[in-house]
């Protein structure tokens, strides 16, 4: 059980990875704005975390995109633990 935990914890983190390090938007517009603002590291921080969870509003259809990838991926979770896929 605990190694397919640490299995589950490194893919998780993996694609946590990779989606960072493909979408760049995900951090340059941070970057851009803290750099010409001149924000402290606590303002970078705060605006980050406020944005990492979620209170800015997204358009419509990446809300449905984001809910199929979590909907994916707990599908994905669900086979694996419960069918041995």
């Amino acid at each position: 059980m605990d190694s397919e935990i640490s299995i589950l914890i490194f893919t998780a983190a993996l694609i946590s990875f990779v989606n960072t390090a493909l979408s760049p938007n995900h951090y340059v517009s941070f970057i851009a704005l803290s750099k010409s603002q001149k924000w402290s590291n606590f303002k970078i921080d705060l605006i980050t975390l406020i944005y990492g969870l979620n209170f800015f509003p997204l358009e419509k259809n990446q809300k449905h995109i984001h809910a199929l990838a979590g909907i994916s991926i707990l599908l994905c979770g669900i086979s694996i633990q419960f069918l041995g896929l």
